[in-house]
C-alpha cells in the first residue's frame, strides 16, 4: 500500500533530518557541518533543505511520468516533502526564529502534521 510507503518515508525523513542536523551541528550551531552548509560553502549561495525537497518533488513527477517505477516516486515524493515541511514555516513566517529552538521543531511538527492529515484525505477519496 503506497500511502503506508509515503508515511513510513515522510516522517522517517523528518526524525532523521531533525536528528542529524543536531548530532552533525552539536552545540556549536554557528557551525553548521550539514550537507547544505557544505553546498553553501561550495557555491556561495545561501541553499536550505527546503531546496533540496523541491529538487526531489521535480525528480519524482519526473520518475512518475517517465518510467513505470512506483515506489521510487512515492518516497522522492514523500523525502521531499518531510525536507519542505521541515523549513516551510520558518522561511516565509517565522524568519527570526533559530532552526535549533523548540518552537522550531514545534512548527516543523505542526507542518508535517498538516501533510499527514492531507495525505490521508487524498488516500481517502482516492482508494477505490
Amino acid at each position: 500500500m503506497m500511502i503506508k510507503l509515503f508515511l513510513i518515508a515522510f516522517l522517517s525523513t523528518f526524525f532523521i533530518e531533525r536528528v542529524l542536523t543536531h548530532v552533525l551541528d552539536g552545540p556549536d550551531v554557528c557551525k553548521p557541518k550539514t550537507p547544505t552548509e557544505f553546498l553553501r560553502k561550495k557555491t556561495g549561495k545561501n541553499i536550505h533543505h527546503i531546496h533540496l525537497g523541491f529538487v526531489m518533488l521535480i525528480l519524482a513527477v519526473l520518475i512518475f511520468f517517465v518510467s513505470d517505477a512506483e515506489k521510487t516516486p512515492v518516497v522522492l515524493m514523500a523525502v521531499g516533502l518531510s525536507l519542505i515541511a521541515d523549513q516551510i514555516f520558518l522561511l516565509f513566517l517565522f524568519k527570526d526564529t533559530c532552526y535549533f529552538s523548540k518552537k522550531s521543531i514545534a512548527l516543523s511538527a505542526i507542518a508535517h502534521g498538516i501533510v499527514v492529515i492531507c495525505a490521508f484525505i487524498v488516500y481517502l477519496v482516492f482508494r477505490y
